[in-house]
This record gives C-alpha cells, structure tokens and sequence, in this order.
C-alpha cells in the first residue's frame, strides 16, 4: 500500500508552514486571544491556536524576526532611548535600545554595563548606521551606561531618564527629611 502525503492548505509541499499563514499566527497571538495567566506570552497563546507545538511556533516567530533584522538598516536612526528591564524574575535583565522618535526596538542587549554600548555600537555598524552619528540618548544614572556612551557613541548628548531623575530626588529628599526630623541634643 502506498500513502500520499497531503499537506493541509497552510503548508507547503515540505508541510512547512506558508508564510501567509505564519503572518496570521503571530497577528493572533499579539492580539491576545487567550488571557490565562499562565499563558501570557505569544508563543504559548498561538501555539493551541494552530495545532501546533509551542517549539514550532517558538522557531516561526524567530524566522520572522531573522528575515527582519537582515532588512533592518539603521542609519537614520540618531536620537535612542535605552531602558533596562527584567526578562525573568531574579536578576536576568535586559537593556532595550529603541529610536525615541519610531519608537521602535533597535537593539536587545544581555550584556550589563558599558558592554551593553559596546554590542549596540557593533549592532549599528552593522545595520548602516554609525556610532558617531548618534545625536542624542536617553539613559538611567548608570555610571557604567555613562563611560559606555562616551567611549562610544562620543558625539552623543546625554540626557537622564525623568523617572530615574525622580526617584533620585525623592531618596535625597527622604534622606534630608529624615535628617531634619532627628532631635537636637540639648
């Protein structure tokens, strides 16, 4: 007996996944479909969604984002924004460089520090831009961020992230509150 392989209409002859339907899987899963709060992120809401397991879904996703940065060209980008955040619980961060006027994520740097600015400079010159074209960024107080952006990116100006601002006069002026509330000894 001989069995035919038949490929649903979202395959292709190799029974990968055509590039329309992988379109409409990741539209699905930004979108939110399911809102369990085991399953927030995308690849697991998607991956019930098509049948498919969440590995699968994981690689698709990563297809995407491969094709896109190979396109990315990054030389008109000169005014960032970099914020670090958690990615897991603990002390897994991650610092995002985004263009503030797109508003869009250039570059996803693990490493801390200065070396954060390292790969980001290295990222840019790969993508068309160029380090010393960079006008302005936004950063936290970070003394390590500091010495990485003026070793470089030497021609951009500094400006302190407004929270980060905040939260240090907010200390200060704990600290002084604190201070003056301490009886006097007589």
């Amino acid at each position: 007996m001989h069995a035919a392989r038949m490929s649903a209409r979202w395959q292709d002859s190799a029974g990968r996944a055509r590039l329309g339907w992988q379109a409409r899987w990741l539209h699905a899963s930004v979108r939110g479909v399911d809102h369990h709060p085991v399953q927030r992120d995308a690849v697991c809401r998607c991956s019930p969604l098509v049948n498919l397991s969440r590995h699968r879904v994981a690689a698709i996703c990563k297809r995407y984002v491969d094709l896109a940065l190979a396109e990315a060209d990054f030389s008109a980008d000169n005014r960032l924004a970099v914020d670090e955040t958690s990615r897991a619980k603990g002390h897994n961060s991650i610092n995002l460089f985004a263009d503030a006027d797109e508003r869009k994520v250039l570059h996803v740097a693990k490493e801390r520090g200065a070396d954060t600015v390292v790969s980001f400079a290295e990222d840019l010159r790969g993508h068309g831009g160029d380090p010393e074209a960079i006008e302005a960024i936004s950063i936290d107080m970070s003394p390590a961020l500091i010495k990485g952006v003026g070793e470089h990116l030497p021609n951009a100006r500094i400006t302190f992230d407004e929270l980060h601002v905040v939260a240090h006069a907010n200390m200060t002026l704990d600290k002084t509150r604190r201070i003056e509330q301490r009886p006097t000894p007589a």
